[in-house]
């Protein structure tokens, strides 16, 4: 699991303020919290914050798309599992 911590508070606001598309700081906790958004074992409150991001922050967005395809292709590829030739 990611340690999304390193970038502050656990949540993306900043001063009670909504995320705003392009905050380099909400991005870079987004970026830090993909891999476990895509493996599906965020808290509530941060799988909360990460789509409220996706939401706004297009390019974010794009990044959990792309990175979501990656993951589904290499899932593909694990079924069914290849069996080593017999010689």
């Amino acid at each position: 699991m990611a340690d999304n911590k390193q970038f502050g508070s656990s949540r993306l606001h900043r001063f009670g303020d909504p995320v705003q598309a392009g905050d380099t700081l909400a991005c870079a906790r987004c970026e830090a919290m993909l891999a476990d958004a895509i493996d599906g074992i965020l808290s509530a409150e941060d799988q909360q914050i990460f789509e409220s991001h996706m939401d706004l922050c297009s390019p974010c967005a794009q990044v959990y798309a792309d990175a979501r395809r990656g993951a589904a292709w290499l899932d593909m590829l694990r079924e069914p599992r290849p069996e080593p030739p017999a010689a």
